[in-house]
């Protein structure tokens, strides 16, 4: 009886040890798991927004909307950008950081934010014309050593031109006498 008492007081002792471990362990990975910072690609987001038409020779805008909804932040975001056939870049929000204008550096980018870099330039074309802008992202997550990078692009129709001529002349000529218009 008094060594039956005792393997059931082991068998206790073993049962009570496991149990607490296993609750040691269930907590250990409840509180490191739950603030680890995990990255997801899906959760950070670009919009290219261009106006769908304008006239030839005008002043069009091109923004760049970014949203960076991780709990990690962005390093080097960076935009490098195509430019239409016919397009004279004028100004950029942030400044472009290369002679063609043709890349602007954004930064880091804060968990739980989101920005703009807007591009003001001259589009000339001929009526009727889709002209392309391409804009490169590249990015590098706080967290992990990779780059990763989203392509967008859009277009805007030329849809007339500033330049008006009208020329007037005479509705009839005579033979010696000059013609002006």
């Amino acid at each position: 009886l008094v060594k039956q008492a005792q393997q059931h007081r082991i068998w206790r002792y073993i049962a009570l040890t496991l149990g607490a471990l296993l609750v040691l362990v269930l907590a250990g990975v409840y509180i490191f798991s739950r603030g680890a910072a995990k990255f997801g690609e899906e959760s950070v987001k670009f919009q290219l927004a261009v106006p769908p038409q304008a006239p030839s020779g005008e002043v069009v805008e091109y923004v760049v909307s970014y949203s960076n909804e991780q709990v990690v932040g962005l390093n080097n975001l960076e935009l490098n950008v195509r430019y239409p056939e016919g397009f004279t870049f004028e100004t950029s929000t942030p400044a472009s950081g290369n002679s063609a204008n043709t890349t602007i550096v954004v930064g880091d980018v804060a968990a739980h934010s989101s920005g703009q870099v807007k591009i003001r330039g001259r589009l000339v074309g001929n009526v009727g014309e889709q002209k392309s802008v391409t804009v490169l992202t590249t990015y590098e997550p706080q967290n992990v050593k990779a780059q990763f990078s989203k392509t967008l692009t859009a277009s805007t129709e030329v849809v007339a031109s500033v330049l008006h001529l009208e020329v007037e002349s005479p509705t009839q000529a005579f033979g010696t006498q000059p013609i002006t218009f």
